[in-house]
């Protein structure tokens, strides 16, 4: 493998450990249970996420591992308090 590769599976490794592997081999972070598949923008130096399940379509990004979990705590915890300012019942992926 080389350099390049073995330095971006360190760099994945992170997600890989704290969150579950899919089916496809992509990643997927947990939080208040739901569910956010990661992928990762090469081009652009990117992780992004979408919360699953969910038609609102609520995403989100950023440039580090750890910058990437609080933006997806971030974005659960304003589509939950969104839910309960306009009388909507949240769903869980």
């Amino acid at each position: 493998m080389s350099e390049v590769g073995q330095a971006g599976l360190g760099l994945l490794y992170p997600i890989v450990a704290a969150s579950a592997v899919l089916r496809d081999g992509a990643t997927a972070m947990q939080y208040k249970g739901h569910s956010a598949r990661i992928e990762y923008d090469d081009e652009d130096g990117l992780f992004f996420g979408r919360i699953a399940g969910l038609r609102d379509g609520v995403g989100f990004h950023d440039d580090t591992v750890e910058d990437l979990r609080a933006a997806f705590h971030e974005a659960v915890e304003d589509y939950l308090e969104t839910c309960a300012r306009i009388g909507k019942a949240p769903r869980k992926s």
